[in-house]
């Protein structure tokens, strides 16, 4: 049993040093807002898709150049800053039923990990006060400037899994926009340090 305990103690400390040290080896990038885009796509009554953007939203990026990894990822988008190039809709999914930009500014993202085959990142999600571990396909791109990192982010969420647009769930019993919402993320970021 102290064997056992031992070698629990044992693991946590290694697992310890291992995040301590992957931390100290990482490199600080900042992301180029001009080369990075933050979109969703939705099917609208089946017959055609609604494309929009978040054009204001920041990060921070860490990563460490020697595993080749990110080791810290978090960003926040401004919901206020959605374009559909549609004025009207843009106000009206700002209202409380959608993303009810007033109480809700910002939604978050917070990197967990990258899975060992390098292709699927997890990470939560908040949407309004609703925060969800989500899977996202990562493609981590190469560059010919080694002091830039790019990678691309695409998953599909449920908008009833966060309570965005409940009214538009259905209308004269036919579904006015899909529960699916596609999400697509390009991002390019430079060292900073």
């Amino acid at each position: 049993m102290k064997r056992n305990k031992i070698f629990h103690m044992g693991k946590k400390t290694l697992y310890g040093l291992l995040i301590t040290s992957s931390m100290l080896f990482s490199a600080t990038y900042e992301i180029n807002k001009d080369n990075s885009k933050v979109g969703f796509d939705i099917d609208h009554f089946g017959v055609s898709n609604v494309h929009g953007d978040f054009e204001k939203f920041d990060a921070q990026i860490q990563y460490d150049e020697i595993s080749n990894r990110l080791t810290f990822f978090e960003s926040s988008v401004s919901v206020d800053s959605v374009n559909t190039k549609n004025k009207e809709r843009d106000d009206y999914i700002k209202q409380t039923d959608y993303f009810d930009v007033e109480n809700h500014p910002n939604m978050k993202f917070e990197f967990v990990r990258i899975d060992s085959n390098k292709d699927i990142m997890f990470a939560y999600l908040t949407i309004k006060d609703t925060r969800k571990l989500i899977s996202f396909d990562y493609k981590l791109n190469d560059s010919i400037d080694t002091n830039l990192l790019e990678f691309d982010l695409t998953t599909t969420i449920k908008r009833s899994d966060f309570n965005i647009g409940k009214s538009s769930f259905f209308s004269l019993g036919n579904m006015v926009l899909s529960d699916d919402v596609n999400i697509n993320v390009q991002l390019q970021a430079k060292r900073s340090n």
